[in-house]
């Protein structure tokens, strides 16, 4: 069975919309459609025929391809009368591709003509004809395969349903002798023949029986394989279960969930932009059980009759959803637990699964994922074996904070992620090493997420994290920044230039003992004019071990946040801002490295 492969919506892990290809889709029709082609030659005006010889609601599935015409397929009774029929599969492809479902016993006939009747010459042909039975939520008149029965050739399996119904093939089987590792389930196949893509599979899969999310109305196929029966006197039956959602609040849940062996029970619940939550489920065994969040499908953005909106066609996408939700480590070994971040306002559906029958029930809580901390504060926490612990920390643009993470027992990776989930930093600490210190620079506001595990996810221990926000004093032409700094101190300075009146920033650390540097990487790398657009550097000149300047010269206003580090008790520093009297933008870029004090 094709699974979902990816994080939200009907997406593919991250999360990202699947689309599908020309290629994929015919991949997807050979495995069903996989016969050996017939080879033929059409007389204009006539038709090639071939004789179906079918029970009632047995399946044929057809298609044909030529190079020298455009061929067209259509099933007849013995009257002659067109019962169905197909030219192109799709926009942009002139081979048919024909499914149909006999009504009854009898003869029936396969043909192969021109479109409109007006051309010929050499074409192939393929066609399965396939056993399908109709399943039903009725328990009392579920589709039976025993021993004796379909002797191990491939089924289909038809239900009919409507958009935004989700659908589960349920089982049962007398004993537990008979497992259902014993059917191969194939592909889903929608009544027009073309595939139904995995992404419409969003719901975990236990015991190989798939869960349909049907983004149109139809019937839709499910084509198994019946491998050889273990023991001879068992039998399973086959039913469908539709799913119900179940409206629940955005705020911290703890939901008691009876249980129904392989159901599919879905909660739905609004999101805010930038909501982190969790879900988490007790009381059940992790080998049975799975869980999943999703954006909830728009079943607005399919329409059969469109081109560009029928889900079946390559290249469909729903834009509107792509990249909504973001699905995010947690403990990867145990599929009873999930953390899921909203980058839009957005309806979720969260579905729980349990694949043994669990009398007791479970409980299903649903709350925030990340522990907050302060910006001017601390917490301690706890990491367990094989988890992702998260923790948030409000913070405006502009502001520079340093975060600062103890770790005991345990190799810490700290990731930090800014709040459109852009990774800032991803750090793995050296071996022994259980202190991690690292400035936050942030270029937007909002709740920063500090992501913390252990490298390979085998250890586990206290820690604790801080952060320290460095409010930033000011400077202007005639009001210098006069400091004294301390060891492992952080002061910050900021200053504005306007394009009409360009300075010489000096910096003047006389005890050596100070580094400088410009917030969010203003200065790193040589050479570099320009930052976001703005030329801010026209040239830079080291004069000696204590001293250095740049020109400032931007071509729009511009404010700089300049960060100074101390390493010695008590050092003293300058910084000044001083006019150019005389000035005009020069062309030319200087070719000496930037020199700003020592440590930059």
């Amino acid at each position: 069975m094709q699974g979902f492969g990816g994080s939200a919506g009907f997406q593919g892990s991250g999360q990202q919309n699947e689309i599908q290809t020309a290629q994929t889709i015919q991949n997807e029709i050979d495995k069903y459609l996989n016969s050996n082609p017939i080879t033929a030659i059409l007389t204009p005006g006539e038709f090639v025929e071939y004789t179906l010889k079918l029970k009632k609601d047995e399946v044929v599935i057809a298609d044909a391809k030529s190079d020298a015409f455009d061929p067209a397929l259509e099933v007849v009774d013995g009257k002659g009368k067109v019962l169905g029929q197909n030219d192109d599969r799709y926009p942009g492809d002139q081979r048919p591709l024909l499914l149909w479902r006999a009504p009854a016993e009898g003869t029936y006939f396969l043909h192969v003509t021109s479109f409109r009747n007006k051309a010929g010459g050499e074409f192939t042909v393929r066609f399965n004809t396939y056993q399908s039975f109709t399943l039903t939520t009725d328990k009392t008149s579920q589709y039976q395969i025993n021993k004796d029965q379909d002797k191990g050739k491939p089924i289909l399996l038809r239900e009919s349903l409507k958009a935004g119904e989700v659908a589960t093939i349920r089982e049962s089987r007398p004993s537990p002798s008979f497992f259902s590792n014993e059917l191969i389930f194939g592909q889903y196949i929608f009544e027009n023949g073309l595939p139904v893509p995995s992404t419409y599979f969003p719901f975990p899969t236990i015991s190989n029986l798939p869960i349909l999310v049907a983004p149109v109305s139809g019937d839709y196929y499910v084509l198994i394989n019946p491998m050889k029966i273990s023991d001879p006197n068992q039998e399973t039956n086959f039913w469908v279960q539709k799913s119900v959602t179940q409206k629940i609040d955005s705020g911290p849940q703890s939901l008691s969930v009876q249980s129904n062996s392989n159901e599919a029970k879905i909660y739905e619940l609004s999101m805010k932009k930038l909501d982190f939550l969790s879900a988490r489920i007790s009381g059940s065994d992790r080998n049975y059980f799975a869980l999943m969040a999703i954006t909830k499908p728009d079943f607005n953005a399919f329409d059969l009759s469109d081109s560009t909106k029928n889900p079946f066609f390559p290249g469909f996408t729903q834009n509107s959803d792509s990249q909504k939700l973001t699905i995010m480590p947690v403990r990867p070994v145990d599929p009873r637990y999930v953390d899921f971040y909203a980058l839009a306002d957005q309806t979720i559906w969260i579905a729980s699964r349990e694949a043994a029958l669990n009398p007791a029930g479970y409980n299903l809580a649903i709350g925030p994922a990340a522990e907050p901390l302060p910006a001017n504060g601390s917490i301690r926490q706890k990491l367990q074996i094989g988890w992702t612990n998260y923790s948030r920390v409000p913070l405006d643009e502009g502001d520079i904070m340093t975060l600062t993470m103890t770790a005991n027992g345990f190799r810490p990776r700290i990731h930090i992620f800014d709040p459109s989930l852009r990774t800032l930093s991803d750090s793995s600490l050296p071996l022994d090493d259980y202190l991690y210190k690292t400035e936050i620079e942030p270029t937007m506001s909002g709740k920063y997420i500090v992501a913390i595990s252990c490298v390979g996810d085998g250890g586990k221990g206290d820690y604790s994290l801080s952060a320290a926000l460095h409010p930033p004093r000011t400077l202007s032409i005639g009001s210098p920044g006069l400091g004294t700094i301390e060891p492992d101190q952080v002061q910050v300075w900021k200053f504005t230039v306007l394009p009409s009146d360009p300075v010489i920033l000096h910096l003047n650390d006389p005890s050596g003992h100070c580094s400088f540097r410009f917030a969010n990487n203003e200065f790193q790398g040589y050479p570099q004019d320009q930052i976001n657009g703005s030329q801010i550097i026209r040239q830079i000149e080291y004069i000696d071990a204590t001293d250095s300047i740049a020109i400032m010269n931007p071509d729009k206003p511009t404010t700089y946040t300049l960060i100074v580090h101390g390493y010695a008790k008590g050092s003293n520093y300058s910084i000044t801002l001083e006019p150019i009297l005389h000035h005009g933008k020069s062309s030319g870029k200087s070719s000496q490295k930037p020199a700003y004090g020592k440590g930059t």
